[in-house]
């Protein structure tokens, strides 16, 4: 069954809105991209024929799916996506929601993966609350060590980045930012190549993803 309004509504968790002072050390819109989109009515509106789209889908689809345990996907993965034009600070962008094991927003652009979740199991440390949320619903290759993780106020919430010299998977280029409650993972779609990190600036617009004529 096609994702409902209705469906949107009650499986989106929490969002928070970071309230940048200006005087942060990282980009406040790489830092939050994915984490706005327009309000629910507009995006059904707006929302593109899946069936024009199917390979875009299908590579949505599969990137989810290496990003995230099964456990925390839902069934009929592509039926939960919105095709979207501009959906994500200008960018193209597919968005869905669902709640298996608690409420999932994401919205995947050409370039990156963004993913909202609840966190499961919230405590006094913030910083490890978020990396233990990552551990249970990620797809990482092994659990994230502290250590190499810096988890800052940042804003209002708290900005989480690792300290990686050459990305070489998607899991070197995750960040993620929370208000302790909520978290949204960011990761860069590359497998098995070296690249730079996951910048603090916003990457350049690489131009429409989806067809001008669909």
């Amino acid at each position: 069954m096609k994702m409902t309004i209705e469906d949107w509504r009650r499986c989106s968790p929490p969002m928070f809105r970071p309230r940048p002072r200006g005087d942060e050390p990282f980009d406040p819109r790489a830092a939050a991209e994915g984490l706005s989109l327009p309000d629910v009515d507009a995006l059904f509106r707006g929302a593109l024929p899946l069936e024009r789209l199917r390979p875009l889908v299908e590579e949505t689809v599969s990137w989810l799916g290496r990003a995230i345990r099964p456990e925390w996907l839902a069934d009929r993965l592509a039926d939960r996506l919105l095709a979207v034009r501009a959906a994500v600070d200008g960018r193209d962008a597919f968005v869905g929601a669902w709640d298996v094991r608690g409420p999932v927003r994401v919205a995947v652009t050409r370039e990156r993966v963004h993913l909202v979740v609840r966190i499961p199991d919230p405590g006094a440390d913030v910083g490890a609350s978020a990396l233990a949320a990552a551990n249970e619903i990620l797809r990482l290759p092994a659990k994230p060590d502290p250590a190499k993780w810096q988890v800052r106020p940042f804003a209002d919430v708290y900005f989480g980045i690792q300290d990686v010299a050459f990305a070489r998977t998607w899991a070197d280029t995750l960040f993620l930012l929370t208000d302790g409650m909520t978290v949204k993972f960011s990761l860069k779609k590359m497998d098995d190549r070296p690249s730079p990190p996951m910048s603090d600036r916003p990457a350049p617009d690489p131009g429409p993803w989806f067809p001008a004529r669909i």
